[in-house]
């Protein structure tokens, strides 16, 4: 085991070992932003892993929701692509009727329609080198097959990002309008080879989402965010697409 294992470890006996901790806020990230907290790490949404060479990722043991792995902009053929994709295919927000954002969630072996007319897929051209995102109608006609991303700026972001995961469980209580957390186990896995992740994304393994939305407020008001393709992972199938390399469950110590 190396040491930013080892590091990561100890502390995480620590927070554990507090039993429940008060969130810091009551957004649905706040188990996340919680342990981060008592990590003494400031939250943030970085190209770089969190912790050393290890990205964490933490949900409450009753969570049935995917856990996102990481996000990724189309490589071309415009840039940014993804305005053309949501200008496209988009609906108008309800709030900024100007303003057009998408939800796709894209899952090759089980489709969903977007936006009441489409169907999103992924295709892993591997002569090309590129994911393409393949659009079609609900009757399965295909109307574009343009938007990608190159597989090798894929595997350096993953390389870098994702190498190294530790998935931190947790329970949630509400109290006094309140979210209190106790941290309880800890899975640390490693990603093999850049080949299983994209077997992973032809299978339906893993899941792929396509949010682009708007602010709600501040000074950006109006304006998109969140303008990348995410890609999840089911908890029950962590196993299939990391090796775990260590596993910890925590019980507290008897004062």
């Amino acid at each position: 085991m190396d040491k930013n294992m080892e590091s990561l470890i100890r502390k995480f006996q620590i927070i554990a070992n507090k039993g429940f901790i008060q969130g810091v806020n009551k957004s649905t990230g706040s188990i996340g932003h919680t342990f981060e907290k008592e990590l003494m790490k400031n939250h943030d949404n970085k190209y770089l892993p969190d912790y050393h060479d290890i990205e964490i990722k933490c949900t409450s043991n009753l969570n049935v929701y995917p856990i996102t792995l990481f996000s990724i902009a189309f490589d071309g053929p415009t840039f940014p692509e993804i305005n053309r994709i949501v200008d496209k295919y988009g609906y108008y927000d309800k709030t900024f009727a100007n303003q057009k954002v998408l939800f796709a969630n894209i899952n090759n072996k089980i489709p969903s329609i977007v936006n009441k007319k489409y169907i999103f897929k992924l295709d892993i051209d591997y002569k090309d080198k590129r994911i393409y995102l393949c659009v079609y109608d609900i009757y399965n006609n295909l109307i574009e097959r343009n938007s990608y991303i190159n597989i090798d700026n894929l595997y350096n972001h993953i390389n870098l990002k994702i190498k190294k995961i530790a998935i931190i469980y947790g329970n949630r209580i509400n109290s006094n309008n309140n979210m209190y957390f106790k941290y309880n186990k800890i899975c640390i896995y490693k990603l093999s080879n850049i080949e299983k992740f994209l077997k992973a994304v032809e299978e339906g393994i893993l899941n792929a989402q396509l949010i682009v939305n708007t602010y709600k407020s501040g000074n950006r008001q109006g304006k998109l965010r969140n303008k990348n393709l995410s890609f999840q992972v089911d908890k029950n199938k962590i196993d299939i697409v990391f090796d775990k390399l260590y596993e910890y469950s925590h019980k507290k110590r008897n004062s």
